[in-house]
């Protein structure tokens, strides 16, 4: 991404706020930048259904990681391996399994990054 482009707030309006869905998201995560790109280093992934889940991870992991520290806009390099399975379709619908286990991931990525940062008095 580059360095002039900006990086957007997250929603905190209950208007901004995810689609109403069976799951509960934590918290709001930020909208991925539409200047990313994702470049695929090692491998390939098996259909399209896996290509867009594979990205979702991606770009959401950069994006968390840009707006855990605003002061720097370094390249991020995301290093991700996928369990095969879920659907073997092209169709890029995730499932319900699939959006639980985004969410709890984001939490979990989100919250590594929080206890990165200094602590401000």
């Amino acid at each position: 991404m580059p360095a002039t482009a900006p990086l957007m707030p997250i929603a905190s309006d209950s208007e901004d706020a995810q689609p109403e869905s069976e799951i509960d998201a934590p918290s709001p995560l930020p909208q991925p930048p539409a200047s990313i790109v994702l470049t695929p280093l090692l491998g390939t992934t098996t259909n399209a259904h896996m290509h867009t889940l594979t990205n979702l991870y991606a770009s959401q992991i950069a994006t968390l990681a840009w707006h855990s520290d605003p002061s720097t806009r370094d390249p991020v390099v995301v290093g991700l391996a996928l369990k095969r399975g879920g659907s073997e379709s092209d169709d890029p619908t995730l499932t319900e399994e699939e959006r639980r286990a985004y969410f709890s991931i984001m939490a979990l990525v989100k919250g590594g990054l929080d206890q990165l940062q200094p602590r401000r008095p």
